[in-house]
């Protein structure tokens, strides 16, 4: 019995700790780190020059209408209203930044996966070709569907009492679904077999996808994390692909 427990505790705790293996793992790693770095930082520049543009149209468009109401430039006032146009866009920004980082790096995920998959101690996938990569990319967008249906339905149940308990597990399930599921779609696993992995190994992701869950949920910063949830993913498919009489 108490064999059993520490085993599950070690289960959930190695899940817990596979975003912090990964950050470590894309830190150490130049390639890693670019694929990482290249998202995130194009998504600042769209950004930057995003909110200079929209930032100069708004500021064109307060000084026409203040000049029709006789208000001078100068006055406190407009001061006061150019100061909350710019506050305003910096918190649609931080709203909408993870969002779009998540966007832009969608390409380069699969890449950023296929990275990783040696480091983590995953064999390569020798199979290439327009058919594979076709078949690919089916499963990934069936797996996206589902992924987003499931996500609905978690979300419509965490507002029902007591069944939200089970329905936040389901969804730190998702996330951790979403994120195990690259190096999965490369080897041809469709939807039920990624969902067989994830009932086989429930502690593992389920702590993985709880704490990845909390990354996620941090303004602006989340956009950060994105990367260790590709890495994290395919190094926790890594580690449990190697156990005994486990396999993928």
């Amino acid at each position: 019995m108490f064999k059993l427990l520490r085993q599950l505790r070690s289960d959930f705790i190695l899940g817990l700790t596979t975003p912090l293996a990964a950050g470590r793992m894309i830190v150490s790693s130049p390639r890693l780190l670019a694929l990482s770095a290249a998202p995130v930082l194009l998504t600042a520049v769209i950004y930057f020059y995003g909110i200079a543009a929209a930032q100069t149209h708004i500021k064109s468009w307060m000084l026409h209408y203040m000049a029709s109401w006789g208000l001078s430039p100068e006055s406190w006032l407009a001061w006061s209203l150019f100061l909350l146009s710019k506050l305003v866009l910096m918190l649609a920004a931080a709203i909408t930044f993870s969002f779009v980082a998540n966007v832009v790096s969608s390409p380069l995920n699969d890449w950023l996966a296929e990275s990783a998959e040696a480091p983590a101690g995953l064999p390569p996938v020798h199979k290439s070709g327009i058919g594979f990569k076709a078949t690919v990319l089916m499963i990934d967008l069936a797996k996206t569907v589902v992924t987003a249906a499931a996500s609905v339905a978690a979300l419509v149940l965490s507002w029902v009492p007591v069944v939200n308990i089970i329905a936040f597990m389901f969804a730190f399930l998702m996330v951790s679904y979403q994120y195990v599921s690259y190096p999965q779609t490369r080897r041809g696993m469709g939807i039920m077999r990624s969902f067989a992995f994830l009932l086989r190994h429930p502690l593992p992701n389920l702590g993985f996808g709880m704490v990845m869950m909390f990354l996620f949920s941090i303004p602006l910063l989340s956009a950060l994390f994105l990367p260790v949830g590709v890495v994290g993913g395919t190094l926790l498919v890594g580690r449990l692909v190697g156990r005994p009489h486990k396999r993928v």
